[in-house]
């Protein structure tokens, strides 16, 4: 059985409203989350907090997009797995995405909170268990 109470969830995503939603629709799940809005936050956090087990993570985001993102992340801690949440679905970015990095799971926006989200979330932490 996995404590999920022991993992952290690290979320990024350049839009405020999109990471209050996800606050709001993520805040009784039973690990720990930490939000952040920039790629440069996310970097910082990980090299912050060791328990870091999964990162969602948006592409689309000015300074540093998801890509590289994943790619920075992959280096530092490559066991922590990997989530696109993205309202951005050109067919040649994804194929960059995917062939660069490890992605667990690569989800749209508009996501369905209760029956994908969570879901995923909660596999992503048991993979990386």
């Amino acid at each position: 059985m996995i404590d999920y109470s022991k993992h952290t969830v690290l979320i990024v995503d350049d839009e405020i409203e999109i990471l209050k939603s996800l606050n709001r629709g993520l805040h009784s799940e039973p690990y720990d989350k930490i939000f952040v809005s920039s790629g440069a936050q996310a970097i910082d956090a990980i090299k912050k907090d060791q328990n870091i087990s999964v990162i969602l993570t948006d592409m689309r985001m000015p300074g540093m997009n998801g890509l590289e993102l994943l790619k920075l992340v992959d280096q530092i801690n490559p066991k922590i797995v990997k989530i696109v949440l993205t309202g951005y679905t050109q067919l040649p970015q994804i194929l960059a995405t995917v062939n660069s990095v490890d992605i667990f799971k690569f989800m749209t926006k508009p996501w369905d909170l209760e029956i994908e989200l969570k879901s995923t979330l909660k596999a992503a932490i048991e993979e990386y268990q």
